[in-house]
């Protein structure tokens, strides 16, 4: 609704910080974007085109399955001057992304969108998305993590994520906020509330021989700090110290953390 819509806006263009996981994974496994290709799969506004101008990429594909929001990055990249250097699609949650040739892009984010995509779709995404890549090319996925027990995203409690959809639905209808009164289980998974996790994008992305850069090259203690509060901090602390003891054997640190920041590469042919 418009104001919905108002609020979408000023966090995505006004809040700087939302965009800035993805923009560190960027730097971090893919900064120079001469004269590549980029696909932002589910764009928004398109804030974060610009970046990727900045850093020297050709041509921008933004796609979208909100027509509001797509004709508003339009208007938004046009006032910029970027609107012709870029490609606008409007998808289905099922689509197959067929406008798109394999093999097509260097580098293709989709920053803060699998956590809205119900599950049954997520495995044939994530495949269609790699499939996309260039040899060489790099996908970063950043997401609210599952695997984090408070759901800081939709409901705001504790283990929501956690509960098969239906349970975890009727526990956000009747203990969340109003806004999430009387809304249907698909309408809550669509707003977020099963969210993501590292295991579910290797479960996909391994079998294709997808390269897992987070364990190649580890974010580093400052790295990861950057820009994050002090309780994000503390946490991380916490969490290094587990993984030194325990979670080391079953993933990379950053699969536990609550914002979940990932980064896959397609091996060379």
């Amino acid at each position: 609704d418009a104001t919905g819509l108002f609020h979408f806006i000023g966090e995505r263009l006004f809040d700087d910080s939302f965009n800035e996981a993805p923009r560190n994974m960027i730097e971090r496994y893919r900064p120079d974007l001469s004269g590549q290709t980029v696909l932002d799969f589910g764009s928004g506004l398109g804030q974060l085109t610009p970046f990727f101008f900045e850093r020297g990429a050709t041509r921008v594909s933004l796609t979208e399955i909100d027509p509001q929001l797509l004709e508003l990055s339009k208007t938004y990249l046009g006032d910029l001057g970027l609107a012709d250097r870029c490609d606008f699609s409007l998808v289905s949650e099922d689509d197959a992304l067929e406008m798109y040739e394999s093999d097509g892009f260097d580098l293709i984010v989709t920053a803060e969108v699998f956590e809205h995509i119900l599950p049954r779709h997520r495995v044939r995404k994530l495949q269609l998305l790699y499939s996309k890549l260039k040899p060489g090319g790099t996908l970063v996925i950043t997401t609210p993590n599952r695997l984090f027990p408070l759901d800081t995203h939709t409901t705001g409690l504790w283990f929501a994520a956690w509960f098969p959809a239906p349970i975890g639905a009727w526990y956000a209808r009747t203990f969340s906020s109003w806004r999430w009164k009387g809304r249907s289980t698909e309408d809550l998974l669509r707003q977020g509330l099963r969210q993501y996790s590292y295991f579910e994008a290797r479960k996909v992305l391994k079998p294709l021989g997808a390269r897992d850069l987070l364990r190649e090259r580890p974010l580093s203690a400052g790295e990861w700090r950057r820009g994050k509060s002090l309780k994000a901090r503390s946490f991380y602390r916490a969490m290094r110290i587990a993984h030194v003891v325990v979670l080391q054997h079953i993933g990379p640190w950053e699969a536990w953390m609550p914002s979940l920041e990932m980064a896959w590469g397609k091996p060379h042919a």
